[in-house]
């Protein structure tokens, strides 16, 4: 997953070894949570998103691109939390996601 950093260090050689996907995580408890990143499957990188309230909700998209970083960011608007993700760092586009905190 050519340039896959967090803001604790480089961690691409250990993601690469034991995982095949890398993101972020809101957590409320054990039933209701979402998570999001970039994910492999069928051969090719996806930006992915999974919503849990009650039962989970995964949707995926091609991903903004096969080898460029990738920037996630979790936003919450009052009791709900959209995911959005950017190949600049500046431009965020809206994937899928709401998570209420009620």
């Amino acid at each position: 997953m050519p340039g896959l950093r967090s803001d604790w260090g480089d961690q691409e050689s250990y993601i690469l070894r034991y995982y095949d996907q890398a993101g972020l995580m809101v957590r409320l408890d054990a039933e209701n949570w979402m998570k999001c990143g970039t994910e492999f499957f069928a051969g090719r990188r996806h930006a992915s998103v999974v919503l849990t309230r009650d039962f989970s909700d995964w949707s995926t998209m091609p991903d903004l691109s096969d080898t460029a970083e990738i920037w996630w960011r979790a936003v919450r608007k009052k009791d709900s939390i959209e995911t959005r993700c950017s190949i600049d760092g500046q431009n965020f586009t809206s994937v899928k996601g709401i998570l209420c905190l009620e």
